[in-house]
């Protein structure tokens, strides 16, 4: 059975925002609701509360989480002794520049715990179980005790990308989620004081192999449930679940990317029909929105519902925030939109909002007040803009008259070079804040520059320039309103070089163009992957 969904554009965040910094909030009762949680790059974490009059989103509070240092990542954990829920972010102290955790309730502007770790790169992996804090960077990994006690550290040979953890007879195990393709699951951080476990948390008790390199972790069950099994999302588009015991290691299934989507960035799992089997939300790296079903006794997950967006989806998380009678996915996108699919496909059950704010049952005439509401709210935005850009150019004007100089405007770019195994080449995505213009991409090493169909960009070969070592030279330019654009390489085992990318942003005429050089390694065995069985019999 296929699962409707509706769409509905709700707000945005304010800026970019990282994988996995959206969560809904569930309320401690029923008549405080459902919030959602956001934070960006910019270092603030947002709550919003529903506003069910109008169907939009008003900010409950907004905070400064860390002063200009990005929120990296974000959990949901229940407090223990006061049964409800926190919401745990992971970034860098900017007056201090280590790694730090805060943690905030969905009602109170001041945190409630405020960790330093003393790792001196950003927090950017984080999970929480009562008093246990797990928490990474890229490369380190620690496990902290009521915010005091260092239980455990280990660095694994490979990035890590995400961390979660598994419980077998009540004693908790780290994951790591690794590049080199591997969960590594960690032993016990209280076997050397005498603990039941197996293991340290400072060496790996178990490995599994993946067949992807994994991008997000989650585990397969309700917020606060033991931990048993653990979803996983793979950069080459895979679904997969694996259950860890003490004896064994099963795959449940892994589901194939037959169709050649996107990595899958962000996981979440609800029961969005009722029926007591938990959905499972996957968000992709190229906008698409998948929904699979579970059901008893099916080795693998049916697709029930899809939905496509113009930009990668950053996180996604579910609950009941629009009503109380319908349940909504809410989605955050890389430049911050809050986007709600919700199960709600009646459009009359949710009423437009008008400018008085009161619920109407005639769609036809509310659009209209809606629409004059919009134009004096659009025209009263043009003649902010329009004047602060005057004043902005007057006080350039005092001070040029001593001094030129030139500014040059600082835009925020999301990039991914990623090694597709299955058509050996590698795909180069680049997403914007803003319009793109276009793209230079040259290499001093020999490759191919292979056609993507979604593309809508006018290539322009150059000649080759041995002369200053250029064997490969393209430029296109891009459409109007082109934000996010993808290209697919495949250069020639054994050549060593340097992919160098300009990517230019669009901007207004007589005004400068800027553009910023993304440069990627290609090493000499360019197109193999790492192994970790010998498959030489094969």
């Amino acid at each position: 059975m296929e699962l409707a969904l509706r769409k509905l554009e709700y707000t945005e965040a304010g800026a970019i925002t990282k994988r996995g910094c959206l969560h809904v909030v569930p309320g401690e009762h029923t008549r405080t609701g459902e919030k959602v949680a956001v934070g960006n790059v910019t270092g603030e974490l947002r709550v919003f509360g529903a506003n069910k009059t109008n169907n939009s989103l008003e900010d409950a509070y907004r905070v400064p989480a860390f002063n200009q240092s990005p929120v990296e990542c974000m959990r949901l954990a229940v407090v223990p002794d006061k049964d409800r829920v926190a919401i745990f972010v992971g970034g860098k102290s900017s007056a201090e520049e280590h790694g730090d955790v805060r943690a905030f309730s969905k009602r109170s502007k001041t945190p409630f715990i405020d960790f330093t770790t003393r790792m001196s790169d950003p927090v950017s992996h984080l999970d929480v179980y009562q008093h246990d804090l797990f928490a990474a960077t890229d490369g380190y990994f620690n496990h902290f005790y009521n915010c005091q006690e260092e239980r455990g550290s280990f660095a694994p040979p490979h990035e890590i990308n995400d961390v979660s953890y598994i419980s077998m007879d009540g004693i908790l195990y780290p994951v790591l989620g690794c590049e080199d393709r591997l969960l590594r699951v960690l032993g016990d951080s209280t076997a050397d004081d005498g603990g039941d476990g197996f293991g340290n948390a400072k060496e790996t008790v178990f490995e599994v192999e993946l067949p992807g390199k994994p991008r997000c972790l989650l585990p397969f069950n309700e917020l606060g449930q033991p931990r048993k099994e653990l979803l996983y999302g793979t950069r080459d588009g895979r679904l997969g679940l694996t259950a860890i015991s003490r004896t064994k290691i099963r795959q449940r299934f892994c589901h194939p990317n037959e169709k050649k989507k996107g990595s899958i960035d962000t996981l979440a799992v609800y029961d969005l029909d009722e029926d007591g089997l938990l959905e499972i939300v996957v968000g992709r790296s190229d906008g698409k929105v998948d929904v699979f079903r579970t059901e008893r006794g099916s080795t693998q997950p049916t697709l029930c519902a899809q939905h496509e967006f113009s930009e990668s989806i950053s996180s996604v998380s579910c609950g009941k925030v629009g009503s109380e009678q319908h349940h909504d996915i809410m989605l955050a996108t890389y430049s911050g939109r809050i986007i709600s699919l919700n199960t709600d496909n009646d459009p009359l059950s949710q009423s437009l909002p008008s400018p008085s704010g009161k619920k109407k049952k005639e769609i036809a005439g509310d659009s209209v007040q809606r629409m004059e509401a919009l134009r004096k709210e659009i025209a009263a935005l043009e003649a902010e803009v329009n004047a602060k850009k005057k004043e902005c150019a007057d006080e350039l004007t005092k001070e040029s008259s001593a001094v030129e100089y030139i500014a040059e405007p600082y835009v925020e770019f999301h990039d991914d070079f990623s090694f597709q195994e299955g058509d050996a080449n590698y795909l180069l995505v680049i997403e914007s804040q803003v319009a793109l213009d276009f793209i230079l991409l040259r290499s001093d090493t020999t490759m191919d520059i292979l056609d993507v169909e979604k593309n809508t960009l006018l290539p322009s070969q150059c000649a080759p320039d041995h002369e200053n070592k250029t064997l490969v030279s393209y430029t296109f330019r891009c459409q109007a309103n082109t934000r996010r654009v993808e290209f697919k390489l495949r250069p020639i085992e054994g050549q060593e070089g340097n992919l160098s990318v300009l990517v230019s942003p669009s901007a207004p005429l007589n005004k400068m163009k800027v553009a910023r050089e993304l440069t990627y390694p290609i090493k000499p065995l360019c197109l193999h992957s790492i192994v970790h069985v010998d498959e030489s019999d094969r």
